[in-house]
């Protein structure tokens, strides 16, 4: 391995092959449309695509028919935890295997730089992962990508810190991440959108009760300097005459005007002179004619300033969306949705919700998605609520392997969501709600027969009750505990959408033209 002059990412490529086929003649893929798995129930709905085979071969057949056509690409690849979540050519890469980053980083190579020649230009894409291959992934994708078009790393919380995993780690593990790239400086990321008409924070009013101590000139501009008890700030009820307090610190200190004055005039001086208040003439565009300075008290290093409310301040403003969410909720859910099992998978509805949002899509009505490691399909659910809470035909095409390491994901997953979700389906699911409890301890261990039947007649007292399904005595964590089970049935109505199936097929020739046969990719 040649490392000489080499700055970034390095690793031991696999010495096997991941190509098309490992024969003398080159293979080329193509999408074959399967129309008795497609799903076609309305005549105007768009058309999601579903494409059963290596997302290797799918990746490339897209390349001849969706080349710089997609404004997101979403992926939840395998995490490489050694959990039998990583398959490498139909085979386990175990933990222990020497070169199990390696076979993980050259399988990511391969797709993401055949996924990078799939986004538009102003298109972005945003990847899952655990701490496992975060650091590797980053490096990855800034050598694929360019780490100058490298936006975020969002950390997503997805479990409550007392649900234990297992117990041979060292840390509990509550947190997932989501890096977010684009293709090029085209795309601009989202904002939210926030009311600015509110008044609530302009709450003081300063009365000056003696003459200024001094009057002295900073950057041509007349100061009256206030010490301390000549002057009051009283905070009352919230007025468009009132002036609103900021603490001058972290960027306000260079991007902010007054926050520039204080720092080069003002802190210097007065930083340690707890008090003072300075009045600055002609300065601010609120209307009142000046802006006052506060110098912090003992103990505080940031200093305040006083501004009224903008003359031209619009309705609304845009801020920066964190780059943290806490989903907890979603992901203890998510086994509910689609009316399909895929343990350890699913990604939340809106968990995928929020990635639309970031990536801009309530804009782009025509927008089109892809999700190569498609899993039961949740990209093309989410994205078909999105299309009925914004308006608008987003086509999500989803590519998915059909025999994995545990199941046919395909048969078993990613085509009946799909047709749960558009033909409508039912979930049935069970809520548990811990009526009474009791930890064992040492005291009372002795007497753990009478502590349980004590639980059987308090089982028995709210059976005759009749508030729950089921009642039962559940026992975890050194706790017993009565549980009232209540079963619930939900209807789901079916989307206003199609989908239409396709398997990668190899040919050994060059395909010309189109490469998707007797079928449509849909709008």
């Amino acid at each position: 391995m040649d490392i000489k002059s080499k700055y970034g990412l390095v690793w031991e490529e696999d010495e096997t092959l991941d190509c098309f086929l490992q024969d003398e003649k080159a293979s080329y893929p193509t999408l074959k449309y399967i129309e008795q798995k497609s799903i076609v129930k309305h005549q105007d709905a768009v058309d999601h695509m579903l494409i059963e085979g290596d997302n290797l071969h799918a990746l490339a057949a897209l390349k001849a028919t969706h080349l710089e056509s997609f404004n997101l690409i979403y992926i939840d690849p395998p995490y490489n935890t050694g959990s039998n979540d990583f398959g490498y050519f139909d085979a386990f890469v175990d933990k222990a295997n020497t070169y199990s980053h390696s076979k993980w980083l050259s399988f990511m190579d391969k797709r993401l730089r055949l996924a990078s020649s799939l986004l538009r230009d102003d298109g972005c894409i945003f990847i899952s992962i655990n701490e496992e291959e975060l650091a590797h992934l980053k490096l990855l994708c800034d050598q694929v990508f360019d780490e100058k078009n490298y936006l975020a790393m969002f950390t997503i919380k997805v479990r409550h810190e007392d649900r234990i995993l297992t117990g041979d780690k060292d840390f509990q593990e509550v947190v997932e991440y989501l890096l977010m790239y684009r293709k090029t400086s085209e795309f601009k990321p989202s904002k939210i959108v926030k009311d600015n008409t509110s008044i609530d924070d302009y709450i003081y009013e300063v009365k000056e009760l003696a003459k200024p101590a001094q009057i002295v000139t900073m950057d041509n501009k007349t100061v009256h300097i206030f010490t301390e008890g000549s002057y009051q700030i009283i905070k009352s009820e919230p007025a468009d005459n009132k002036l609103k307090r900021i603490n001058i610190r972290g960027t306000i200190r260079k991007s902010n005007t007054s926050g520039r004055f204080y720092v080069k005039h003002i802190e210097p001086k007065y930083k340690y002179k707890p008090g003072y208040l300075f009045k600055v003439l002609n300065m601010g565009r609120d209307g009142v004619g000046h802006r006052y300075f506060l110098s912090p008290p003992k103990g505080r290093n940031n200093g305040d300033y006083f501004q009224g409310v903008p003359v031209d301040r619009p309705n609304i403003k845009a801020v920066p969306h964190p780059n943290y969410f806490d989903f907890e909720k979603d992901f203890n859910n998510v086994g509910y949705e689609g009316g399909v099992e895929f343990k350890n998978g699913k990604k939340p509805i809106n968990f995928l919700l929020k990635v639309f949002e970031l990536a801009g899509l309530k804009d782009i009505e025509d927008a089109k998605v892809l999700d190569f490691f498609a899993g039961s399909g949740s990209i093309a659910h989410a994205l078909m609520e999105f299309n009925e809470m914004y308006g608008g035909s987003r086509q999500a095409v989803l590519c998915q392997k059909n025999k994995e390491i545990k199941m046919n994901v395909v048969d078993d997953a990613t085509l009946p969501r799909m047709q749960n979700v558009i033909n409508g389906y039912r979930i049935n699911r069970k809520e548990s709600y811990v009526i009474e409890q009791i930890k064992l301890t040492k005291k009372n261990i002795k007497n753990v027969s009478e502590i349980y039947q004590h639980l059987e007649k308090r089982l028995l007292e709210i059976e005759e009750l009749g508030l729950y399904d089921e009642v039962q005595i559940d026992f975890e964590e050194q706790t017993l505990k009565v549980v009232g089970i209540r079963k619930k049935s939900t209807y789901h109505n079916g989307y206003f959408a199609n989908l239409r199936y396709f398997e990668t097929v190899l040919k050994q020739e060059e395909p010309y033209g189109r490469s998707i046969e007797d079928g449509s990719s849909g709008r």
